[in-house]
């Protein structure tokens, strides 16, 4: 049996892009996917952070993403903030070491954090993690749902999220 000496890639060097083939296409293909990725990335870390920047400086229209909708918890904008920097990290199709930790970090923490969300709102328990951020900007509890506590199905959604950016 003889055995192939592994590449420089394997061993530690550079990594390659994923790239498939050497076939030009396939490496357009992959460069406009890299490119949606990333667009999406900064789209969504320049939208937490205008809500982030809203609530701490009291600016109503950045706290509301849509006008005749409700605004955007803050707790909601940090886990959209870690999802993104998690996406932008994972951008490559193969990132290396250095990208893959911070990035299953940030959806790790996007994930309990979600978690708790969840369990707060089916349980109806008062863990009080939905204060956690801009706690003096936060306007007092009225009757049904907190107003600093995401909503059951966005709670789902940045859960989800979470998973799929844990498990790419």
């Amino acid at each position: 049996m003889r055995l192939i000496p592994a590449s420089p890639t394997v061993r530690g060097g550079t990594s390659t892009p994923f790239t498939g083939s050497g076939d030009p296409a396939v490496a357009r293909s992959e460069r406009l996917r890299r490119r949606i990725v990333s667009a999406a990335a900064i789209a969504v870390l320049g939208a937490a952070l205008s809500v982030l920047v809203g609530w701490q400086f009291g600016i109503g229209w950045l706290k509301t993403p849509f006008p005749s909708h409700s605004f955007m918890a803050p707790n909601t904008a940090v886990c959209l903030l870690l999802a993104a920097l998690s996406l932008w990290l994972l951008r490559s199709g193969n990132p290396s070491d250095w990208r893959l930790r911070p990035a299953r970090v940030c959806a790790f923490a996007m994930a309990v954090v979600s978690l708790h969300f969840l369990g707060e709102g089916i349980f109806q328990l008062e863990l009080h993690i939905h204060r956690v951020f801009f706690q003096h900007r936060l306007p007092d509890p009225f009757e049904g749902w907190p107003p600093a506590r995401p909503a059951l199905t966005t709670s789902l959604a940045l859960f989800l999220l979470s998973l799929s950016l844990l498990l790419t």
